[in-house]
Parts: C-alpha cells; sequence; structure tokens
C-alpha cells in the first residue's frame, strides 16, 4: 500500500480542474475555437510497481491545436489491477474511497497491462494512455547486442528488469520480470556517440565509446559498454579520380575526397580533421558532408603533403585515432620569396634577412637569451624558447609578445596552435603551450624532454627524455613507459612512429594509435631521426653511416598499424661524425645532417648517394633549415655567418654576416637558424 499525502493530491486535482473551466474566448456559448478536437494524455506508457502512484496529465485542444477548457473523466479497463481518479492519478492497485491510500493487489493477481481512458464529455473525444502494473523493479539491465553499430544506424539494445523482494526473489537470486514492466528508456553518458531520437530509439553518432543505461519504472541500470563502430581506413584522392599527386599555381584550388570505413566495412562521412604538412604552401579544409569532401588551396611555392584523421574528440572519441593510410601531395609552383632569422644563445639579438639579396635586415632586440628558435607552420611568427620566458615575433611587423613560460622549444604542432616546451631547471618539467590563447595548459613536473613530434592532425604529441617515452593529448601528458631513445618522429600519414636507440642498436617502430611496439629494426648506433614527407618512411643519422628506414606508403587498415619497413645503412663517406640536427627537404628529395665535421652532410634519396658540401672558410655548421621549394639551405657556423647551399649545384654560394653581437658587443656565432615557411 502506497499512501499519498491529501494536499498534494488535492493540489493536483484542483490544478487539473483550473484547465478544466478556464473560459474560452468569445464570451458564453459554443463556437468552433472551444470545440475539443483532440486529448493529448502525457505520459502515454507508464510502468508502475504494485501499489505505486503517478500522474497522468491530459490537455484538450481544439482544431488549430489550441489548448482549450474541458470536462475530462478518466477511467481504467480492469480495477482490480490499476485505478485513477477523477483528476488523473493512478494507482497501480486500487483507491481507498479518499484517494488517499493505494492499496497494492499483490502477487500475479495484481500484475498486468491496463489501460487508462480519458474522455472529454462534451464532444466524447477519447485518448488512451496504457499502464504496466508489475512487482516492484529492483534492478534493470542494459544489454547492448553488437560489438558496435555502424554510424546514423538504429542500435540494436533491450532492457531486463528483476525483483528480489517478492516471495521466491532475492539479490542472489533474482527474478526476471521484463515481460511485466512494459517498454524500457534508453539514454547515454555521451550524445554524440550515441542519443535516443524522436520515437526514444537509440542512434549511433560519431564512432566512439561510451556507456548506455536502460531505465524502467524509475530504475536505471548501471552503464553498459557501448561502441558506435570505429573508424578503420582512410585513404585521400582526388574528388575526381584515384590521382594523390598534383601541381598548382599560387590561388588554386584541388578538390579531395576521403574513402572512410569502419570496422563492420561499412563507408560513413564522419567529421574528419585535414591536416597540411605546410600551411605556408597549401592549406586544407572540410568542404562539406557528403562523400567526406576536402579542398586544397595552394598559397605559395613548395611541397605540402595532406592527410585526414579520426581522431579525439570528433572522431573515434575515447578510441583510438585512425590516420589516413596515404598522403596526398600538393606542390605548388614558383620561387619562394620567404625570410631567414639568425639567433644566438649568448645573444639578445635577432636578425632576419631576406633570401633574394642574402643581405641582413634590421636586428630585433629580445627581452631574453634564447635557447632555441622555431617558425609556426604558416610563417607567419618565429618563436624562441628561453629560461626566462617564450618569445613570440610576428614576422610582417617584428613584434615581440613574451609568455610566462619557460623552457626550450621541442615541437610545434602542424597547425601551429600548440608548442612543448622542455624546462632544464630542476627538477625539470614538459610544458604544454597553448599558443593561441599564450596560456600554460599542463605541466609535466618532473620530465625533461630532449626529443618529440605531434601527429599531423595536431590531436596527439609525443616525447623522449632519454629514459621515457611519454605521449598524449596536446594539452597534456596521459602515459609514460620506460625506453632508453635518443630522438623519435612521427610518419608523414601519422600512423607509425619511430624512435631511435644508439644504446640497444635499433630503430624502433611503434604504432602511433595505441603505442603499441610493432618493428624492431638493427642498426650500429642510431641517434637523431626524421621521417620523410612523402610518407615513405624516415632517415637516422648513424655515424658514419645514415640509415634509411623505406616503408610502404599505404599503410594497413586498422589500429595497430602492421605495416613493416626495411632498413638500410649507407656510408656517408666523411668518417665518424656527431650528429647535430637532421631533417629532409620539403620535397623529401634529401636528407640534411648537422654534425661537429666543416661541412654539411646531404643524402640523395632518389639515388641513395652522398654529397658533402664543404663551408667555405673551413666553418663548422651548428643547425639550419631549407626554404619550402627545396632549393636553398642556411646554416648559422662557427664563423659568425649564415651560410647558402644552393641544392642544385651542392655548394656554399653565400655567407652572410648577421653579426650577432654578445653582451660586450663581441661578435657570436649564429647557433640559432630557421627559415620561415
Amino acid at each position: 500500500m502506497q499512501r499519498v499525502r491529501a494536499v498534494p493530491v488535492l493540489a493536483a486535482v484542483a490544478a487539473i480542474i483550473g484547465l478544466i473551466i478556464l473560459p474560452g474566448c468569445g464570451g458564453s456559448g459554443t463556437s468552433a475555437s472551444s470545440i475539443v478536437t483532440q486529448l493529448i494524455l502525457t505520459p502515454s506508457i507508464i510502468s508502475l510497481n504494485q501499489g505505486g502512484v503517478t500522474g497522468l496529465s491530459a490537455i484538450a485542444e481544439n482544431s488549430a491545436g489550441t489548448a482549450v477548457a474541458a470536462d475530462i473523466t478518466f477511467s481504467s479497463n480492469n480495477n482490480s489491477i490499476a485505478t485513477v481518479s477523477a483528476g488523473g492519478l493512478i494507482c497501480g492497485g486500487v483507491w481507498d474511497a479518499n484517494i488517499i491510500n493505494c492499496n497494492a493487489t499483490l502477487g500475479q493477481a495484481g500484475v498486468g497491462q491496463v489501460t487508462i481512458t480519458a474522455t472529454a464529455t462534451a464532444s466524447g473525444v477519447t485518448a488512451t494512455a496504457t499502464v504496466y502494473v508489475h512487482e516492484q523493479v529492483n534492478q534493470v539491465q542494459a544489454v547492448v547486442v553488437n560489438s558496435c553499430t555502424t554510424m546514423g544506424q538504429l542500435v540494436s539494445i533491450y532492457g531486463k528488469a528483476y525483483n528480489t523482494s517478492a516471495p521466491g526473489c532475492s539479490q542472489s537470486a533474482p527474478c526476471d520480470i521484463t515481460t511485466t514492466v512494459g517498454p524500457f528508456s534508453f539514454s547515454s553518458n555521451d550524445t554524440s556517440i550515441v542519443a535516443a531520437n524522436t520515437n526514444g530509439q537509440l542512434t549511433a553518432g560519431i564512432p566512439g565509446a561510451t556507456t548506455v543505461v536502460a531505465s524502467v519504472s524509475g530504475v536505471n541500470s548501471v552503464g553498459a559498454a557501448y561502441k558506435t563502430c570505429a573508424v578503420a581506413t582512410i585513404q585521400v584522392h582526388s574528388a575526381s579520380g584515384s590521382d594523390t599527386s598534383f601541381t598548382l599555381a599560387a590561388g588554386g584550388t584541388q578538390p579531395l575526397t576521403a574513402d572512410v570505413y569502419d570496422t563492420m566495412g561499412q563507408y560513413i562521412t564522419p567529421t574528419l580533421t585535414w591536416g597540411s604538412s605546410s600551411l605556408a604552401t597549401a592549406t586544407i579544409a572540410a568542404t562539406g558532408t557528403g562523400n567526406n569532401p576536402g579542398t586544397i588551396t595552394a598559397v605559395a611555392p613548395g611541397t605540402a603533403y595532406i592527410t585526414a584523421t579520426c581522431s579525439f574528440s570528433t572522431c573515434n572519441k575515447y578510441l583510438p585515432a585512425q590516420y589516413s593510410q596515404n598522403v596526398v601531395t600538393a606542390t605548388v609552383s614558383g620561387g619562394t620569396p620567404t625570410s631567414v632569422y639568425a639567433a644566438s644563445t649568448n645573444s639578445t639579438m635577432l636578425v632576419p634577412f631576406n633570401i633574394q639579396t642574402d643581405t641582413p635586415g634590421t636586428a630585433i632586440t629580445l627581452p631574453y637569451y634564447p635557447n632555441s628558435i622555431i617558425a609556426n607552420p604558416s610563417g607567419s611568427a618565429v618563436y624562441l624558447g628561453s629560461a626566462s620566458g617564450l618569445m613570440a615575433v610576428t614576422v610582417s611587423t617584428g613584434a615581440i609578445t613574451t609568455y610566462s613560460v619557460n623552457g626550450t622549444i621541442e615541437a610545434i604542432s602542424p597547425d601551429g596552435t600548440r608548442l612543448l616546451l622542455s624546462d632544464t631547471v630542476s627538477p625539470g618539467s614538459l610544458n604544454y603551450v597553448d599558443v593561441g590563447t599564450g596560456t600554460l595548459s599542463s605541466s609535466q613536473s618532473g620530465i625533461t624532454a630532449i626529443s618529440a613530434a605531434y601527429t599531423p592532425d595536431s590531436g596527439f604529441v609525443e616525447w623522449l627524455s632519454g629514459t621515457v617515452f611519454g605521449f598524449g593529448l596536446p594539452t597534456g601528458t596521459s602515459g609514460m613507459t620506460g625506453l632508453t631513445a635518443n630522438a623519435l618522429d612521427t610518419m608523414a600519414q601519422g600512423g607509425l612512429t619511430y624512435i631511435t636507440s644508439a644504446t640497444a642498436q635499433q630503430v624502433l617502430v611503434f604504432s602511433t594509435c595505441n603505442q603499441s611496439q610493432e618493428q624492431i629494426l638493427t642498426a650500429p648506433a642510431p641517434t637523431l631521426v626524421a621521417a620523410v614527407p612523402n610518407g615513405t618512411g624516415a632517415v637516422a643519422a648513424d655515424s658514419p653511416n645514415i640509415d634509411v628506414i623505406s616503408t610502404p606508403s599505404l599503410l594497413s587498415a586498422g589500429c595497430p598499424v602492421t605495416t613493416k619497413s626495411t632498413i638500410t645503412p649507407y656510408d656517408l663517406g666523411a668518417g665518424s661524425f656527431t650528429a647535430q640536427q637532421v631533417f629532409v627537404s620539403p620535397d623529401s628529395s634529401r636528407a640534411w645532417i648537422v654534425s661537429n665535421l666543416p661541412q654539411v652532410l646531404t643524402f640523395s634519396l632518389p639515388s641513395l648517394a652522398p654529397n658533402n658540401i664543404p663551408l667555405t672558410g673551413g666553418a663548422t655548421a651548428y643547425n639550419g633549415g631549407i626554404t619550402m621549394d627545396s632549393q636553398n639551405a642556411y646554416f648559422g657556423a662557427s664563423d659568425g655567418t649564415v651560410h647558402r647551399i644552393l641544392v642544385s649545384e651542392l655548394s656554399d654560394v653565400a655567407q652572410v654576416a648577421v653579426n650577432l653581437k654578445d653582451a660586450n658587443g663581441n661578435v657570436t656565432p649564429p647557433n640559432l637558424v630557421v627559415v620561415v615557411p
């Protein structure tokens, strides 16, 4: 028996009566606007424990769909199982004479399906609600039928209800009362992954993992694991054919499409993250829905590689990311009108110069001594790390913005929105910087990174400390594992990560999506590593050799990526060296190694031949970069100048005296040089 307090009941009845006796418009008498043509009952389906009480709302409407006043009566087709008061209060049993106590009809005699009918007395219009009266629901279970559901499809799910309090039922041996409780409702903890449609059915949303809940008679189940089928394959190509390589003039466009299939082999159209290896050369943007379209827009001469990724938080949410299995090449014709910036760890001067004249520009005074330098991928800013704060120099104006984040810059995201800095001040810290807001997203204490790389979608970053391999979203570290290693880089497609270990005499190949080790390649003593931009592998410095790691450019589907690589050493012909920097030309034609030798080591990837370029005056290079058209490379050197290597001649054709000065006014070598895209 459930006892209902009289005051709330009377208040509810009064509210309903108040609606019923509201005067109609237009004065006394009957008009078309006051004639009831429809009754709406809420809810229309009710699951009610024996002895339980719930309210039923009835709204009368005229032919225009406007609520009107009406006298409404209620009746039950089986008063031994459920009765209803004049005000629409339903009792899972029999009301007493005062509509205060609801007396349950216990046992199976009180279980059944009852129809409650509401009638507008003046017009005779009726509406019905179905009530399922059952034994007490103590437990509910959600059962997801399939391992995953394809995006956009209805989810196969059902609920089960149990009683643990009736005779013969207990917590250890619950009684299944599912067939008596009526329909279940379902919900999820992430409506972007799965949500109820207008009919109350769950529909699969974006690929991802969450939990779903079944509910009936006011009882919720514990969350049941659910997946909208993950993206398993992504291949990018021309929107009109199978081409994956294009030459464009600045301002030109090229439509693309991404063929996306989930783990059930179904073609789907999720929200992908498009990426360009060089925003200064070519941008890429999603341009609608349909067949996963994207459009390349050529910006300036050079080569850019285009990828598409399904990753957190818009795709494969809470699941491993799926990176495109291939890259698309966009070559923008013409010469590169760019600039070079030279700085020194011993100077507060930053000197720009235009590559067309090899003439130094006006020096910019920095507030701090820099320890690292990098340009953003769009070519709009140059960042310098320091022990006193991060400095951002706007290329167009030379204006400097400082941020209170210390450390050496280890990596910048391809979209230019994130920086990873490593602060060596004890106990060390890894600082995740949001460049857009100029704020520190998070800091990992006790870590000093020596190498880092972002994935092509800018959605994930990996780093090495020398003894630890770490990884996570661009806002912070989510996982770490012990690993003795020197350097890492992410394959152009994003699916594989190459990690060198001179101590272990190995190049380790990891699947980026879940950080599983997939392969060990034997090498004498590999140190620095750089991925080849066209997605065919990587190169590693391995004195006196260069190791060429060859990986098929079309990666395997799914996670982990199991595509196998090979490694081949090539003698550079320069003897023993200590590598200080390794990079590859944007057009993937050459690998470059800066070392302790008075020459720049370079290796042709198409011909697999070394070409070592002596620097004028026997100078030793510190670091450098190359223009986006791959025609000119610049290196800061021990003689205080920046040397320009003309790639077509493989010779040192110019030495730019940038005249960096230390605190005492003495010329200091430019050991921080960056080529702005």
